[in-house]
């Protein structure tokens, strides 16, 4: 749309409304009270957040380019963005051509510069998330919008890797991939509904069809291309370490 309302309402005064409906827990605390979202509510809550995911889908995605100590220049960022956007474009309803995407996110690089949540490194060419820059924080806090996303795919593409000697149909992937993902939210106490969406999984591995990344072969075998590793490469470096090593460990024990 062309248009974007604001609320005119100040934050706090948001919360309270989303509290009263009923829809977050508020712990006390004396240093800072708590709001959660409860397992009951989690799915609900989802549907007011895809309503307006799509708003910040894009910034968020190239903040996940720079988790701690990491610094690119923008090719770099074009090339990691470009290979993962076309499956965001189509999963969030974003309005931007793949082949028009390089100028966006040149765009985004400039805004978060100039915002200070990015240092610039003049020498290098390299833009950065240093652990001294005041702006670490909201940086992570925007990254951490579309995290959860990018952590189902590379789980999924973990298992599609690992299952590539194996026969399995695409039903058995989807819902293999569902149960993993469900194991992975629990034993990390993730409680994020992404790690639950059915729809989430079955659109991901039909991109990835439909992207020439794999093929399911009739007699239910897997071949992967070598877009698919390219694929894999850089949703590894779009996640940070710890979240990168959860995944593998989990997907391996299901193996």
């Amino acid at each position: 749309a062309p248009t974007l309302v604001v609320s005119d309402e100040n934050a706090a005064k948001q919360v309270s409304h989303v509290e009263n409906l009923r829809m977050l827990k508020r712990k006390k605390h004396e240093l800072g009270d708590i709001l959660l979202v409860d397992q009951k509510h989690a799915v609900s809550m989802t549907y007011y957040r895809n309503n307006i995911l799509h708003l910040t889908a894009l910034p968020a995605l190239v903040a996940c380019c720079f988790p701690q100590g990491a610094m690119h220049d923008r090719p770099a960022v074009r090339n990691m963005i470009a290979c993962i956007y076309p499956f965001f474009r189509r999963e969030f309803f974003l309005q931007w051509r793949v082949e028009n995407i390089d100028k966006e996110v040149d765009s985004l690089l400039d805004w978060l510069s100039g915002q200070k949540l990015l240092d610039f490194d003049e020498q290098s060419g390299n833009f950065l998330h240093a652990a001294e820059n005041a702006g670490s924080p909201q940086l992570q806090l925007l990254a951490n919008v579309i995290s959860p996303t990018l952590e189902l795919y590379y789980l999924m593409i973990v298992m599609l890797r690992d299952s590539r000697e194996k026969k399995i149909s695409r039903d058995d992937i989807e819902k293999k991939s569902f149960l993993v993902a469900q194991r992975v939210a629990m034993i990390h106490e993730l409680n994020s509904p992404d790690f639950s969406d059915k729809h989430l999984i079955a659109n991901f591995l039909t991109q990835l069809e439909k992207n020439r990344c794999i093929r399911l072969r009739d007699d239910d075998g897997i071949e992967c291309s070598g877009d698919f590793s390219l694929v894999e490469k850089n949703l590894s470096l779009l996640l940070s370490p710890q979240a990168r090593s959860a995944i593998l460990q989990t997907a391996k024990t299901q193996s």
